[in-house]
């Protein structure tokens, strides 16, 4: 099913972007009178004539990995056939240079200008967004501090209106180093808390860190982690990773819902999920009171014994400080660097400082101490994080790593809404968006010819995008649209580049004869078109494996 939904995606987004791409030179070569025989969704042999309209058969070919339109009196080589009759009136090799130019062009303009038009639609129709109510306060934040409990309602920064999650994000890239006021809705009453100016910084990217301050839309899911063996939930056999799905009988869906279904004084029917190879194996526990007492301050005190699972290690990579240093899956994180430790966000953040906010490549991490739980045993442990490098979002970075990653699915969404804007804030919101996704992929590309990404990491081919599709699409039709968005602008910016067989190839070609006053001779146009053919297949070839390898390595 998986598989289906992923060609289906992928079949549905290379059809959109192949159409709008041709579309473009097609539009513009029937603007200047052009003849365009064929307009074909893929290459090589056509397959099936889907229909002829105005000296045009559009039509379906075997490879379906970008597509074509035969302009009349062009071929690859940019001479047709001579045993073809070509129309003087319609030849686009006997039209001025600067038709020809603005035909090439228009291809990829037309996938750059897609974004922009995908992306105001689906503002104007409705984008599913978490809405404004708090679902995690981190403890010993500036929103704890401030008071700010889950459930709370923002609705608004220093009075301006919030009325989703995005729209408090936003507000906030405003607020770097400089108090703000809250405005909250607890139940009936309004609230004005005033939070200070370090509680909203920038990160190492130099990106505004609104974690920092402590609030997440998203809720902690009922993952749970135990460390005391003398604890009921371990004497029932809960072990640090399980799910728990129901509480006698009764579906719970986050970690608020699962502790006020755990009625003290009482016993309970606790259904577990717990990942085993090749899946999930559902089981049932009976959790009963034994008037245990917990031995340390919990932040979610209770009388099982039930820790939320971020503060546990659910993975340890191989070769990293941490497998090194004998951490072990399972393991509770107590304390780092004499630091009580209460949420993941706090392991990274202090992971993050043993290099002092330095993140050269040269840097140099210190060493840490990490205090652990292992199965009703307090462990002591010291490491020195490797500093590696990192290439997150598009960006080039080096950090230190502890080697150590939380369980995953430890939280989940929190309520959505979908927020519909009037069509100039869905122009506003596409250009920001797109703009966004122009300047990663500038940055990728720079990184490229600079040798500082890797071309594993900076490209993407047919089973890249075919995986994306899939994943995307799962996700519901803005995820979907939003990956086409940026795809379209990565294949528009790729066809601009002057390689032959591009469009940016030919555009260059046409260029250097307007230079000339004359064509480049036929012999140098065919050693142009068959080295950038070879060198295009050569690339296509790479990225597919590569492709293939990230597919297999997960």
């Amino acid at each position: 099913m998986e598989m289906l939904t992923w060609g289906l995606s992928f079949g549905v987004m290379v059809c959109v972007l192949v159409v709008v791409h041709e579309a473009g030179h097609y539009l513009a070569a029937k603007a200047f009178g052009i003849g365009a025989p064929v307009f074909s969704i893929g290459i090589g042999p056509p397959l099936l004539r889907l229909f002829h309209w105005r000296g045009t058969d559009f039509v379906v070919s075997g490879l379906p990995i970008g597509g074509y339109v035969k302009l009349a009196g062009a071929d690859p080589f940019g001479e047709e056939d001579p045993d073809t009759f070509v129309d003087p009136s319609q030849d686009f090799m006997r039209r001025p240079v600067w038709q020809r130019f603005i035909v090439m062009l228009a291809g990829p303009l037309m996938n750059l200008v897609l974004p922009y038009v995908l992306l105001t639609a689906v503002f104007m129709t409705g984008e599913p967004q978490a809405d404004n109510s708090v679902g995690t306060v981190i403890p010993d934040t500036p929103a704890a501090r401030a008071g700010i409990r889950p459930g709370d309602r923002v609705v608004s920064v220093d009075g301006q209106p919030v009325e989703v999650w995005n729209d408090l994000l936003r507000e906030l890239d405003d607020k770097v180093g400089q108090p703000f006021v809250l405005g909250l809705e607890r139940g009936a009453a309004h609230l004005d808390v005033t939070l200070p100016a370090d509680a909203v910084r920038l990160d190492m990217d130099g990106l505004t860190d609104t974690e920092a301050l402590g609030v997440f839309s998203s809720r902690r899911s009922p993952r749970i982690g135990v460390s005391d063996i003398d604890s009921p939930a371990w004497i029932a056999g809960l072990r640090p990773g399980d799910g728990i799905v129901a509480v006698d009988g009764q579906p719970v869906d986050s970690w608020e819902e699962m502790i006020a279904a755990l009625t003290p004084d009482r016993e309970h029917l606790v259904k577990r999920a717990r990942a085993v190879e090749g899946g999930l194996e559902h089981s049932e526990v009976t959790l009963k009171p034994t008037g245990w007492v917990a031995p340390r301050p919990e932040r979610d005190p209770n009388p099982w014994g039930l820790v939320h699972a971020s503060v546990f290690v659910g993975t340890v990579l191989e070769g990293s400080a941490a497998a090194e240093a004998g951490f072990q899956v399972g393991d509770r994180i107590l304390e780092m660097d004499g630091q009580t430790i209460d949420s993941w966000t706090k392991v990274l953040a202090l992971g993050w400082a043993t290099t002092d906010g330095v993140t050269e490549q040269n840097a140099v991490a210190r060493e840490i101490t990490v205090v652990l739980h292992r199965a009703g045993q307090t462990i002591t442990l010291h490491l020195v994080p490797k500093v590696q490098r990192e290439f997150f979002n598009g960006v080039v970075r080096y950090r230190p790593i502890m080697g150590v990653r939380q369980y995953s699915q430890t939280y989940v969404n929190g309520p959505q809404i979908k927020k519909f804007y009037p069509i100039t804030q869905a122009v506003g919101r596409a250009v920001e968006e797109t703009n966004l996704v122009f300047g990663k992929t500038f940055g990728v590309l720079e990184g490229l010819l600079l040798g500082q990404v890797k071309v594993s990491e900076g490209l993407g081919g047919p089973v890249a995008i075919f995986q994306v599709a899939g994943d995307s699409a799962k996700e519901g039709v803005f995820a979907f649209v939003r990956m086409m968005a940026m795809i379209s602008v990565s294949l528009g910016i790729v066809n601009l580049l002057p390689v032959p067989v591009l469009d940016g190839g030919q555009i260059t070609v046409y260029g250097i004869e307007a230079i000339r006053g004359r064509p480049l001779p036929l012999r140098i146009r065919e050693r142009i078109q068959m080295a950038g053919f070879l060198v295009l297949t050569a690339v296509f070839l790479m990225v597919t494996v590569l492709d293939v390898q990230r597919l297999f390595q997960g």
